[in-house]
């Protein structure tokens, strides 16, 4: 070996770390901005692309969309137990169990929808990736259920005593007033629809968000 091969082996070496952390940037921002290219790449493809771009874009989505599910599954449900203070084993336990079960549940949907007869000799292109990005919410949606379920639970031990509300008030907690916590947040019922997207996103993210002004109404959130 000599000494102008030698010289390139070990720049190459050296140069692995600041490549790793280069890498590792690179792909941050894709699970980052993942959301907006899931959404607006298939629309442009439909419209604009060729057959085999699209087949091309569908393994692409396929493969790469349960990783920045689970990015973002890892972020919203791990959100409420960092938010109120929890650390130690059980929390890292707690977000590798989340990491696994949002990869495992959007990676399975994905390839069971992906390898349906229908969905591959039937469907359109259009209703291919609609039906993918369901697949990829999967994981979300049973975190919405699970949510509801953990207030629905709450609501009736309340109601039962076993809480701690005030006595003299009465406690509502019917299935339209359960499905209002889905859809609206725990606002009153006086709020403006406007004001009820802090409720939708607090509900959605388990967590208090930090507004600057007070909302009329809002009872706060206890779900965390």
């Amino acid at each position: 070996m000599d000494a102008t091969t030698q010289l390139a082996n070990d720049v190459h070496f050296l140069t692995a770390p600041l490549r790793f952390l280069w890498h590792v940037v690179l792909s941050l921002l894709f699970l980052l901005v993942a959301p907006a290219i899931f959404a607006i790449v298939p629309i442009v493809a439909v419209r604009y692309a060729s057959p085999d771009e699209i087949w091309l874009l569908k393994w692409l989505f396929g493969v790469l969309g349960p990783f920045a599910s689970t990015f973002w599954f890892v972020i919203i449900a791990i959100l409420p137990a960092h938010n109120s203070g929890e650390r130690g084993l059980g929390f890292h336990f707690k977000s590798f169990a989340s990491m696994a079960f949002g990869f495992l549940v959007s990676a399975a949907a994905m390839f069971f929808f992906a390898t349906n007869y229908d969905v591959c000799y039937i469907w359109n292109d259009r209703a291919w990736f609609t039906g993918a990005w369901l697949a990829l919410l999967s994981p979300f949606a049973f975190l919405l259920v699970w949510r509801l379920l953990k207030q629905c639970m709450a609501g009736g031990g309340r109601q039962a005593g076993l809480g701690s509300e005030p006595k003299g008030e009465e406690v509502d907690h019917s299935v339209h007033d359960m499905l209002g916590f889905l859809l609206g947040g725990q606002c009153d019922k006086d709020v403006p629809a406007r004001q009820r997207s802090r409720c939708r996103w607090e509900f959605f993210l388990g967590i208090s968000l930090p507004f600057p002004t007070e909302i009329p109404g809002w009872k706060g959130s206890d779900w965390t």
